[in-house]
């Protein structure tokens, strides 16, 4: 993760005077470590992103929201009675 690290030159590390870390499993330092910026890359997203706007369509009204009365009721479902309609609802299908 650090900006210098580089296995193809010697002790792996392109500043040229920091100190060789030759226990690498151990916790170590390094005065001159610096985060690499695109050291972390996250993987493809494109699974997470389709189940979260599943979800935001089903608990916040989406496109095809579930009928929110159900057919013996004489008015507007409360919130809690709606989530658990919606619930239920989607391990019918």
């Amino acid at each position: 993760m650090c900006q210098f690290f580089d296995p193809g030159v010697s002790q792996s590390c392109r500043e040229p005077i920091a100190e060789e870390v030759k226990e690498k499993k151990r916790a170590n330092f390094c005065g001159y470590f610096e985060l690499k910026p695109d050291a972390f890359r996250p993987q493809e997203t494109a699974a997470a992103r389709a189940a979260r706007s599943e979800l935001d369509a089903l608990f916040s009204g989406g496109a095809n929201p579930p009928d929110d009365q159900p057919d013996d009721a004489a008015g507007p479902l409360s919130e809690e009675e709606l989530a658990k309609k919606r619930l239920e609802d989607l391990f019918k299908k």
